[in-house]
């Protein structure tokens, strides 16, 4: 048994200059683990609840100085004795305090800093990675990170995948190289997709072979009374489109460039509009689930109940703990889904998303942009687990 002796946590602030939560636990052998939290990727989906001040004067209401304090009062009396290494425990507690569906009462910041610093002093105690504590013996996956290249507005955002890589090392000097040439690489009047063939070529490797695309569009966003706005990929920006128009378009863009992932192509509540891409896309796209799948296993049972995906994006902070994203990731691989790694536009410096993608061997996951030490610094734990894993390590999977 590890007790934990205490627990501490603070205000930081993350990538973009907001306020995030960092959570330390000290174990009574000394031991301490550090954990800080990215903001939740799509905040206005409801689903989960950070816990955010309010308070206009602070950091424009922004402030999480409530989480901290809900850690430090009220949810550290409930964990100090515990042993650290029971984490399936130390989460039903975190979950059972705060005692809403949605986490809002202590905010889902709050308790999954908690449940990420408890895993990291459990591997500060046994001296072993984060990966290899949750991931057990058979943790070696490292996976195909996908690169964003452009966008975030109403076209969607533009990503490379290396593909033809034979490790991840090997991967990031792919996708360097890549973006490195696709800066340089003037407009095309086939908009972003063309820019990146060219890039590629520019690269001196194959479009679909050494590279392909990724195409997060947050349909969610575009659609409204039954059509879909603004488009995707040189679309008019005052376009307005059927489900069965943004379908054959989408379709297009699959059969004209090596597009082989589509996030988020329709949306969540058009259902319809799923089946007629995915019978016009076949087996040459795989679609993903990102804002369409809410992250609690038994939801997500429902959502999948009469869905065409192939994929999902699961963000941890969305499962509220660390085993309720072991449990996320268990109930996706039941339903026959691969499983991506997400990322969030409030990243901080922590790396535990690159520990918990190799624990769960994940196929892919969403590094952003090849730039600020938020994203690198996970680039770069990858390549210190491949080094470690040596001829045990595996680069992406079916």
């Amino acid at each position: 048994m590890a007790e934990i002796s205490g627990i501490y946590a603070r205000e930081i602030l993350d990538a973009r200059g907001v306020p995030a939560v960092e959570a330390e636990v000290e174990l009574a052998a000394g031991t301490v683990g550090r954990a800080s939290v990215p903001a939740l990727p799509f905040p206005e989906c409801g689903e989960v609840r950070e816990r955010r001040d309010g308070d206009p004067a602070r950091h424009d209401g922004c402030g999480v100085l409530a989480a901290v304090e809900n850690i430090e009062k009220i949810l550290r009396p409930e964990l100090v004795g515990m042993d650290v290494f029971d984490q399936i425990g130390i989460d039903r507690i975190l979950t059972d305090t705060d005692g809403t569906p949605d986490r809002s009462n202590l905010g889902v910041n709050a308790l999954f800093a908690v449940s990420l610093a408890c895993a990291h002093a459990a591997c500060a105690e046994l001296d072993l990675p984060l990966y290899r504590y949750l991931g057990g013996v058979n943790a070696k996956v490292l996976p195909v990170p996908l690169f964003t290249a452009s966008g975030g507005g109403p076209a969607g955002r533009f990503m490379i995948r290396p593909v033809g890589a034979d490790c991840f090392a090997e991967a990031l000097k792919t996708a360097s190289a890549v973006l490195r040439a696709f800066e340089k690489t003037a407009d095309d009047r086939d908009g972003i997709p063309a820019r990146l063939v060219s890039a590629v070529e520019k690269a001196g490797l194959v479009p679909g072979e050494d590279v392909t695309i990724a195409l997060d569009c947050a349909a969610n966003g575009l659609y409204r009374d039954g059509l879909y706005d603004a488009g995707s990929a040189g679309e008019p920006q005052n376009a307005r489109r059927s489900p069965e128009q943004r379908a054959a378009f989408l379709a297009g863009l699959v059969e004209k460039f090596p597009v082989d992932t589509l996030i988020d192509p329709m949306a969540a509540e058009d259902r319809d509009g799923r089946r007629l891409l995915a019978r016009a896309v076949g087996s040459k796209c795989r679609l993903v689930g990102n804002e369409l799948f809410r992250s609690d296993p038994d939801r997500l049972k429902e959502d999948l109940s009469s869905d065409t995906v192939d994929a999902i994006v699961i963000h941890p902070v969305r499962a509220g703990t660390v085993t309720g994203t072991l449990d996320l990731v268990e109930a996706a691989r039941r339903k026959g889904l691969a499983v991506i790694i997400g990322s969030s536009p409030g990243e901080t410096e922590d790396c535990s998303a690159a520990d918990l993608s190799v624990a769960v061997n994940a196929g892919s996951f969403e590094a952003g942009p090849l730039a600020g030490s938020e994203n690198v610094g996970k680039l770069n734990q990858f390549l210190r687990i491949e080094e470690q894993l040596g001829l045990l390590a595996r680069f992406g999977n079916p």
